[in-house]
């Protein structure tokens, strides 16, 4: 520690003890959540008192993403084990070097199996913001993960924590930092906050448009003027009753009228391009081009048409068709396979000994979140040989095709590789794929459909093992799909793309902001930044 903080050459009137030095003098505590005999996987539910566990730790909060819940029972009879306010909650095995701070909105939750809890003293010199900046230092965590026992899985304990060395500065010095790491954080909170709508906004237009195919129903819809009466005998139930819940979230719009008129005249316009028989006939004697091709109308000229329905309902149809693998599926749409589209290539095997620092990484099982998504810290360096098509780049399409311990819900699951500065390669290892198109127009697309309930039901079928999970390697080409034109392809892009570089300039912002925080906090703890109005300060009350 004497050389990560320069301990001898903090300031005089900063004090230099053990956490558990200051947690004993002040009536504070670090304590285990409960055992596995007082918990059993049984006892936990759906719904009921969320319950922290160690994968929901992370230094910028409580990931509640995923997070186990207990009955209001249990949480009184384990009533001893639950959070309150401003405590900072560690995992005791794995990543022990993290910790969480506790918001007023999770006081009550449970300290859950495998966690520890640091409480401090009701009158404590520090503030709990001040404490977590302070233990979420590298240098910190660093100090914890060489401490931490276990060689394989590291392990920690309430010894290990009580015996961390712990600055304490000034009040005003302590205030300062712990306001700096919470504006540092919250913005960084923020960003990932903001990223995790943007990406529910690019997925739930694509469920409209490519599951739900809702604006082949308003065109269907528009057609017989909103009259469900007026829809064909011959339309099967199954379309009949999906046209009916369509007009019911069309009729709860608040603008209601104006989008049904809207869709009414885009439908007329629609109908008046369409040639009549006649007319082909004589283009045809002309031209087959031109029978194929006819002159469409500008949809933008009629005021009551709204630009969104000029620049997407006018691509869709308005009838469905039945496809025998399919169902039903939007006229016109043809019946495709990801390999029609995409090349997926395996990664790379891999030997333990080709894993060191290098300026090639791995992208490995640990680059995938719970559930699907893409990690930054999940990289392994790698010294060994690959082929050129296992390399991939930002914005490359990746599948999970091995699932190591089930629990980590991840096969089958893509990913957008995230760019990565530290490393010149990056390469799939054998447990990923990546999914390359041919044509960058179906990127977006193809991610959006591996994302879907379909498509990870189909996967389901398609692995085998028992302990560890893999997907057969036909599983991800030959997943069937309905495909729309290019032009449809072309507006969802259009609306998508923007939405990913957002996200991607988000996470460069929290990279950035990390950066920052981990540079900046360490200098301030340990007293080697002083900002001058504090240290002014601090002599005037002396």
């Amino acid at each position: 520690m004497e050389n990560d903080f320069a301990i001898k050459n903090i300031p005089d009137n900063w004090e230099l003890i053990t956490l558990g030095e200051l947690l004993d003098k002040e009536g504070g505590a670090v304590q285990t959540g409960p055992f596995g005999s007082q918990l059993h996987a049984s006892d936990y539910v759906e719904k009921g008192i969320p319950s922290v566990m160690p994968k929901n730790i992370t230094i910028e909060g409580i990931n509640q993403d995923d997070i186990a819940r207990i009955t209001y029972e249990d949480a009184h009879r384990l009533k001893k084990y639950l959070l309150a306010k401003g405590d900072i909650v560690y995992s005791r095995r794995g990543d022990v070097e993290k910790c969480a701070l506790v918001k007023n909105n999770e006081s009550g939750w449970l300290c859950g199996t495998g966690c520890l809890r640091v409480r401090l003293g009701a009158n404590s010199k520090l503030t709990p913001e001040y404490l977590h900046a302070y233990l979420s230092a590298p240098a910190i965590r660093e100090w914890i993960s060489r401490n931490a026992v276990g060689a394989t899985m590291p392990n920690l304990n309430t010894g290990i924590l009580k015996n961390v060395p712990l600055i304490v500065p000034t009040k005003k010095a302590t205030q300062f930092i712990a306001d700096a790491w919470l504006n540092i954080n919250s913005k960084i909170t923020l960003n990932k906050q903001t990223n995790h709508t943007l990406e529910k906004m690019a997925q739930a237009l694509f469920k409209s448009w490519f599951v739900d195919f809702d604006p082949v129903f308003d065109n269907l819809l528009a057609s017989v003027d909103f009259n469900l009466d007026n829809l064909e005998i011959s339309l099967p139930d199954e379309l009949k009753q999906k046209a009916q819940r369509r007009l019911a979230a069309l009729n709860s719009l608040e603008n209601a009228a104006e989008i049904k008129a809207s869709l009414s005249a885009l439908a007329h316009e629609l109908q008046a391009q369409l040639p009549t028989k006649e007319a082909t006939q004589a283009a045809v004697q002309v031209s087959e081009k031109a029978a194929e091709t006819p002159v469409k109308a500008n949809f933008n000229a009629n005021p009551d048409i709204l630009a969104q329905h000029a620049n997407t309902h006018a691509h869709f149809p308005n009838e469905f068709v039945h496809n025998e693998q399919l169902g039903w599926i939007p006229k016109g749409w043809e019946k495709s396979q990801i390999q029609d589209l995409a090349k997926v290539v395996k990664g790379k095997s891999y030997k333990s000994a080709e894993l060191s620092d290098s300026s090639t990484a791995l992208v490995t099982l640990k680059s995938f979140k719970r559930g699907g998504g893409y990690r930054l810290d999940g990289l392994k360096g790698y010294t060994g040989k690959y082929k050129p098509e296992q390399e991939v780049f930002a914005g490359d399409l990746i599948v999970a095709y091995t699932d190591v311990t089930q629990a980590a819900d991840v096969i089958g699951k893509p990913a957008m590789v995230i760019s990565d500065t530290k490393y010149e390669h990056l390469v799939v290892s054998l447990d990923v794929a990546v999914v390359r198109c041919f044509n960058e127009i179906h990127k977006n697309y193809l991610y959006g459909v591996m994302k879907t309930d379909a498509f990870q039901n189909h996967s389901r079928s398609y692995t085998s093992g028992t302990t560890v999970l893999h997907l057969k390697k036909e599983a991800v080409p030959e997943y069937c799909l309905a495909l729309p034109d290019n032009e449809i392809l072309s507006a969802f892009l259009g609306v998508s793309a923007p939405l990913y570089e957002k996200i991607d300039r988000l996470i460069d912002e929290n990279r950035a902001l990390t950066k920052l925080r981990d540079t900046l906090l360490p200098k301030l703890i340990s007293g080697e930044l002083q900002i001058p109005d504090v240290a002014t300060d601090e002599k005037a009350v002396d």
